[in-house]
């Protein structure tokens, strides 16, 4: 009786393990199956090739994974169940993410809709299952923390993305938790676990570049996204380690003795295409030199401040001359609104300066340079340091002392008897704090802290300040005009009296 080699017998082996098939007592069978039809083929006097080309005709890369799912579905019936919700989920979350997408993008109202439904639903359903199924087929043992890994950073950074489009306080700490262990903890147990099932010495080389390039680039995209330095090197090289050396590598030593194109193959070239074009435009859109913007920004908006400041300070005099021959009244109101003017540029200026100390741990006369220079600004992309002053015991849901104070400071010119309807609707959309729509929709709008303070860089928070200090003086300005107004209309008043007593006399 005829037997097949060492050799062939290896062959053999080596094709049901490409094909995908994981069960080691399946593998057994299959083998030893394959191996008996090769073997007849042989006895009827065809050679080793052509007996086992005809074998894989008939028994094609399909029809084994087929085995293998049938082999698990009358092995265990809740696997059935766990893959089919499995699918179920994943094309409805993926669909609803999608859609809502799409409605975002083209400016549809209910986008944050699809996303509430669709995002938990592949985070917390579709994504577990995933891992629970690629576990139960692969039978692989003693990996228990590399599914546990991948599982739970999966989850946090779906979740985080979810956290990150609406604005939630826990954005960070599940970004955080995703990277790290997706980014690093995952691809070293990958790694280790490769190693140990490979003797040739190429594979290993293989394997090590492609887990160091997913590392890159997962380390760029979290460096991206928290604004650190180095995003934009790691990025490129990862993406380059990746397409240009792993990935011929990979297909050389695993699809070189393939006659013809396997699924799993086109799966990778799909897949490492869209993960490489999203590194290629998360590179694309590096960060500009956020500072030199600012420097730009700053100049021109302290020069209308300057300005403002320079004219405001020419009103008043104009006004300490009228205020000396004023009723009590009068000079009462004068002065109470000077009060309440100064109070509140000087709550503004002081948030500028707390910020800056908060953010660069710099004494306050630095700080007061700072603002001077703002090239000085170390920090300026920082996004949390200063997050309480603005949200009272680090809430968002929480009315900011400086709304309170601009409220105050607006409904007090608006009782002003004198004030004019034209100064009313300027100081209205001046020192206007209600809730703003984003992009025109018809959502419920952002809170203006929310809008103003939160997760937005140190920088714009001290441009937007600023605008503030412009706005009120804006609203200042108008109400000096509004006493210079009244003032000359009580004098003509008073004058026409005088004049009918003087003609009734005579």
């Amino acid at each position: 009786m005829l037997s097949l080699s060492c050799a062939q017998i290896e062959i053999i082996a080596s094709n049901v393990y490409k094909a995908g098939i994981t069960l080691p007592h399946l593998q057994g069978e299959l083998i030893d199956h394959i191996c008996c039809q090769v073997e007849e083929l042989i006895r009827k006097g065809m050679d080793f090739e052509q007996a086992y080309d005809s074998i894989k005709h008939t028994i094609g890369v399909r029809e084994l994974k087929k085995v293998q799912e049938d082999t698990i579905l009358l092995i265990d019936k809740k696997y059935t169940i766990m893959k089919t919700t499995m699918n179920v989920f994943g094309i409805l979350s993926l669909g609803l993410i999608a859609i809502g997408t799409i409605f975002k993008l083209i400016h549809w109202n209910n986008g944050t809709f699809f996303f509430l439904i669709g995002f938990p639903l592949l985070a917390g359903v579709f994504f577990p299952l995933l891992i629970w199924v690629m576990k139960k087929e692969s039978k692989i043992k003693g990996n228990l923390l590399l599914y546990i890994s991948a599982g739970i950073g999966g989850m946090a950074l779906i979740l985080g993305i979810f956290s990150k489009i609406l604005q939630t306080p826990f954005t960070e700490f599940l970004l955080i938790t995703g990277y790290l262990l997706l980014g690093i903890i995952f691809p070293i147990l990958l790694l280790t676990n490769l190693l140990k099932k490979t003797t040739e010495k190429r594979k290993k080389i293989t394997y090590i570049i492609g887990c160091f390039s997913i590392v890159l680039c997962i380390s760029g995209d979290f460096c991206k996204f928290f604004h650190f330095p180095g995003a934009l090197i790691m990025l490129l090289f990862g993406f380059f380690f990746l397409t240009a050396i792993f990935f011929p590598m990979y297909v050389f030593h695993n699809y070189k003795a393939d006659t013809h194109i396997k699924p799993n193959f086109v799966f990778l070239s799909i897949g490492l295409c869209f993960f490489s074009l999203f590194t290629i435009l998360l590179a694309i859109s590096t960060s500009k030199d956020e500072i030199a913007d600012f420097i730009t920004i700053n100049t021109g908006i302290n020069s209308n401040k300057v300005f403002i400041e320079n004219r405001n300070k020419e009103l008043y005099k104009n006004l300490a001359k009228i205020e000396i021959n004023s009723d009590s009244i009068d000079k009462a109101t004068i002065q109470s609104f000077r009060i309440y003017t100064t109070e509140l540029k000087n709550y503004i200026h002081q948030l500028k300066i707390d910020m800056i100390v908060m953010c660069d741990e710099i004494t306050k006369t630095e700080a007061e340079k700072v603002i001077e220079n703002p090239i000085l600004f170390k920090e300026k992309g920082d996004r949390k340091n200063y997050f309480e002053l603005f949200f009272p015991n680090k809430s968002i849901v929480s009315s900011s002392e400086l709304k309170k104070k601009i409220r105050s400071y607006k409904k007090q010119l608006l009782s002003y008897s004198f004030t004019s309807e034209r100064s009313k609707t300027i100081i209205n959309k001046a020192l206007n704090t209600r809730g703003t729509i984003i992009y025109n929709s018809s959502e419920n709008p952002k809170s203006w802290e929310i809008a103003h303070f939160c997760q937005i860089p140190a920088i714009e928070v001290l441009n937007y300040l600023t605008q503030l200090e412009i706005w009120v003086q804006i609203s200042e300005a108008e109400i000096i005009k509004d006493l210079f107004n009244h003032n000359s209309q009580y004098k003509s008043i008073a004058v026409l009296s005088n004049s009918k007593k003087l003609i009734v006399k005579h």
